[in-house]
């Protein structure tokens, strides 16, 4: 910190104080973390904005200024940065702090201005004579303010209405929506509550009818959008042709993998001039610090125009590298070509015996690998301008290498994350980032928002193998870290996801008897059940037994058939439970009438959880909802509670 303290070039007043101070005091514990959340902060500008104070703010100001004047709003046209507690805001040339709890929330004061009449969507104007909520009022003016607009508002609270709303009161009227195979029909019916023409788009069939939203999912982009990524997709460039004045983008967390052709399809999307806007909507958008750079890049928006709104610091903070190191808890590693590694063992053959235990040997076998030359059987380095032999080097030849300051010329990969102990940690400067987002995102949490809502209580239901079970349990886990592979730290988790697979359905196979009786119980309590499954052979268990009482989704049904089993048990007091795949029942289905939800088969996803969390906990529901993790006690699914338990964590640091 005190390194970039010297370094800073910026315009924070408070901030070029503390750096003339440096060396003559010591920082005080409000000082570190105001430079630990704003020193690569570059801040953002106000019109003349003014904001409600309190008493105590008053005196606060009159104490910085040494004034006794009475006032209840101060005006504004800078946030230089905040902390915890204060805002540190400019206005013309001075600059000052306030108190947050006695101070309007100055984004929060600029969306409300944003000009918009409700009226006109509400009541008669739809077709369900629906009200829009304040959280929905104020979610549509941050949608027609910010470009791009992130709505990561919890599940259920209308994102979907609003983000409707938005692109047609800001007069868009060729509005493209790329959202799930299974929301298609979803969003098709919300745009014609506010009688709209929409058409759905599905599989290689491209539907010309005049419309005001055409609705796509993910998955067929590439029929329709010619892109060159590898092999080239189509030829069919007709979303390109229709010219898309706004984009609507649903599960934006879709689009953070930027080596998919669904990203470069939106991409290519996101890029043409004709796109005025471009609206992402997620309740789960993103664990890593990274992926929020992943979804910006695919939707073509520089991150560092997002975070350095001014440009103060565009020279020092720039890129994927940059946002790595400071984001993503990330190092640079450099890496052996095979070509090298097959010239090191070559040198090792030839080397001094006495040499081979020498303390810093790989260095010097980088040295001679990089600027030495094969000459037959041995090796040649110059040392000092003579060439030696590298079958005669001695240990003073070494060291002189290693203090010749020459160039290490293999290639440096940014590996995210560091280990701290036997976890590894991906993202850092969380608060941070916070900071430098906040602008382009809005995020409620339904108990915020919604008065009276219900409660959700989420809970671990811990089950205990039998005695032969848990000697099969053990005899698979030692098979498993026995044969698990070394990979690249940047594919750990993956490796970890992919291989246990085989353990997760061992699991939830056993889990099916116990998790059937569990639900019977809440079914005689006269509640409505959702079991949400990963795997064929569960789903296809559960169904079997609740057969007379329950439906099922799974994915290769039409969205036309899952709607109506939807409706089935939304509306049909005989249909006691449903059931589906996490994928596939997890995201965008309304199940307010379900009381109990029951997740047969976690796994590290947390985004999946959150999003089967929400579909009974959402507007319209009023009675609590209870979540259930199946776990067996004293196996490896514990850990996987708990780390996504602690993703969860980092996500309610960034979208606060």
């Amino acid at each position: 910190m005190e390194e970039l303290l010297k370094n800073y070039s910026g315009r924070n007043p408070f901030i070029l104080l503390l750096k003339n101070e440096l060396t003559k005091r010591n920082l005080t514990d409000f000082e570190k973390e105001y430079l630990s959340i704003n020193l690569r902060y570059c801040g953002d500008r106000f019109e003349d904005l003014k904001l409600g104070v309190g008493r105590r703010n008053v005196e606060y100001l009159n104490k910085q200024f040494g004034t006794q004047k009475d006032f209840s709003e101060i005006t504004i046209d800078f946030l230089y940065g905040e902390t915890s507690e204060v805002y540190h805001f400019g206005y013309k040339r001075a600059s000052f702090f306030v108190y947050k709890d006695e101070c309007e929330d100055p984004f929060k004061k600029r969306i409300s201005l944003v000009p918009f009449d409700p009226t006109k969507y509400e009541g008669e104007n739809n077709t369900l004579n629906r009200t829009l909520f304040p959280h929905q009022v104020e979610g549509v003016r941050f949608m027609k303010l910010a470009n791009p607009a992130f709505n990561w508002d919890d599940v259920g609270l209308g994102k979907t209405a609003s983000a409707i709303v938005a692109a047609l009161d800001c007069g868009y009227s060729n509005v493209l929506v790329v959202t799930l195979a299974s929301l298609k029909l979803n969003w098709k019916r919300e745009v014609e509550m506010f009688k709209q023409t929409a058409k759905v788009v599905s599989g290689t069939e491209f539907n010309n009818s005049p419309s005001t939203f055409t609705i796509i999912n993910y998955e067929i982009l590439k029929n329709f959008v010619s892109v060159k990524k590898g092999k080239k997709q189509s030829d069919n460039n007709i979303l390109i042709e229709n010219r898309y004045d706004c984009i609507i983008l649903d599960e934006v967390h879709r689009a953070k993998n930027p080596d998919s052709i669904q990203s470069a399809c939106i991409k290519e999307l996101c890029s043409q001039s004709s796109v005025k806007k471009v609206i992402g909507l997620s309740a789960t958008p993103f664990e890593r610090n990274v992926d929020f750079y992943n979804i910006c890049r695919t939707i073509n928006t520089n991150v560092s125009d997002l975070v350095l709104a001014n440009g103060w610091f565009q020279d020092m903070i720039d890129k994927y590298k940059e946002y790595a190191l400071n984001y993503c808890n990330a190092y640079e590693q450099v890496i052996d070509t095979p070509k090298s590694k097959f010239n090191k063992e070559s040198i090792m053959g030839v080397i001094p015996d006495n040499l081979k235990s020498f303390g810093r040997i790989k260095g010097v076998l980088n040295i001679i690998e990089q600027h030495g030359y094969k000459k037959g059987k041995n090796w040649e380095i110059a040392v000092q301008s003579t060439v030696k032999p590298v079958n005669t080097l001695t240990q003073k030849d070494c060291e002189i290498l290693l203090r010749s300051g020459l160039p290490d010329k293999r290639k440096k990969v940014m590996v995210l994350g560091r280990k701290v102990g036997d976890k590894k940690i991906e993202n850092s400067n969380s608060e941070e980032l916070f900071q430098r987002i906040k602008h382009t995102q809005i995020v409620r949490k339904k108990t915020e928002v919604l008065d009276f809502f219900p409660n959700k209580f989420v809970f671990p239901l811990y089950f205990e193998l039998s005695h032969d079970e848990k000697l099969e349990y053990r005899s698979m886990w030692e098979e498993y870290l026995s044969e698990r592979p070394i990979k690249k730290a940047s594919q750990e988790e993956l490796a970890i996801v992919s291989q246990s697979i085989k353990m997760r359905e061992f699991l939830a196979k056993l889990k099916i008897q116990h998790t059937t009786n569990f639900v019977e119980g809440k079914i005689e309590d006269g509640l409505k059940v959702i079991i949400f499954t990963h795997f064929k052979e569960e789903y296809e268990a559960f169904m079997k037994h609740f057969s007379k009482i329950a439906v099922g989704i799974n994915a290769s049904m039409s969205p036309e058939k899952k709607q109506g089993l939807i409706d089935s048990f939304q509306n049909d007091d005989k249909v006691k439970v449903i059931i589906g795949n996490i994928k596939t029942l997890g995201t965008g289905h309304n199940l307010t009438k379900g009381d109990v939800a029951v997740i047969n088969s976690p796994d590290w996803n947390s985004g999946e959880h959150e999003q089967a969390e929400g579909r009974s906990w959402r507007i319209g529901r009023k009675e609590d909802v209870t979540v259930y993790y199946c776990l067996f006690d004293a196996t490896h699914e514990e850990e996987v509670f708990e780390r996504a338990r602690q993703k969860q964590e980092n996500k309610n640091i960034i979208m606060k």
